[in-house]
C-alpha cells in the first residue's frame, strides 16, 4: 500500500471574470485549481457580495436577481485566503 502526501491548492482561477445577466438568467462558473494535481483544499465556498443582485449556489451556478453589480468569490474551504473573484 502506498499513501501519497496531500498536494495543497495554491490558487483558484474562474472560467469567467465578468458576467452580464438578466433577472432569473443562469450561468455556471467553473473553478480551475493550481497545481492541477492538487488534492487538498479543493472544496469551495461560493459567495456573492450582494445576494439581492446575484446569488450563487454551492455548485457555482450564478443567478441574476435585481439590477445592480455584485462580485462572486470562490474560496477554498480549507485555505480561505486562496480565492478568486
Amino acid at each position: 500500500v502506498t499513501v501519497n502526501n496531500y498536494i495543497n491548492i495554491t490558487s483558484i482561477t474562474l472560467s469567467k471574470t465578468e458576467l452580464t445577466l438578466k433577472p432569473t438568467e443562469l450561468e455556471t462558473l467553473t473553478a480551475m485549481f493550481a497545481p492541477e494535481d492538487a488534492n487538498w483544499g479543493i472544496e469551495l465556498v461560493w459567495e456573492s457580495s450582494d445576494p439581492n443582485v446575484v446569488s450563487v449556489t454551492a455548485a457555482g451556478i450564478v443567478v441574476g436577481r435585481l439590477p445592480g453589480t455584485a462580485t462572486i468569490t470562490a474560496s477554498s474551504k480549507e485555505f480561505p485566503n486562496v480565492k478568486a473573484t
